[in-house]
């Protein structure tokens, strides 16, 4: 009957050892890790300020976007939806009917589920 009581002890206090003891010891590999960092370096405050006060100057454009009129919303917005379909387009072409799964171009057969694709 105390050996049934001393075991489950035993157990008892294996099992919280293993549930604590990442609580109770120092890991050594985030020691070591932290050991591997460079150390950080922050930039003296008053050059911060200076760096803040005045932002650097951008690069010149380039002369083609210099004379580029500005677009309007609708021509971005129709530039954006024609690249969108052209993008759905392509990802149709390459993908199975059957599966969906991608298909290169030379294949005859889809790789995924066997269904042949169809050239075009």
């Amino acid at each position: 009957m105390y050996g049934y009581l001393a075991l489950s002890l035993l157990l008892l206090v294996v099992m919280a050892w293993f549930i604590f003891q990442p609580f109770l010891v120092p890991s050594t590999v985030t020691a070591n890790r932290a050991a591997a960092r460079p150390p950080i370096v922050l930039p003296p405050k008053d050059a911060t300020a200076k760096a803040v006060a005045a932002p650097a100057a951008r690069p010149a454009a380039p002369a083609s976007q210099a004379a580029a009129a500005p677009r309007s919303t609708e021509d971005i917005r129709a530039s954006v939806e024609a690249a969108i379909a052209a993008r759905k387009a392509a990802m149709v072409r390459h993908s199975c009917g059957g599966c969906g799964a991608p298909v290169d171009p030379g294949d005859a057969f889809c790789r995924a589920c066997g269904t042949r694709v169809e050239e075009g």
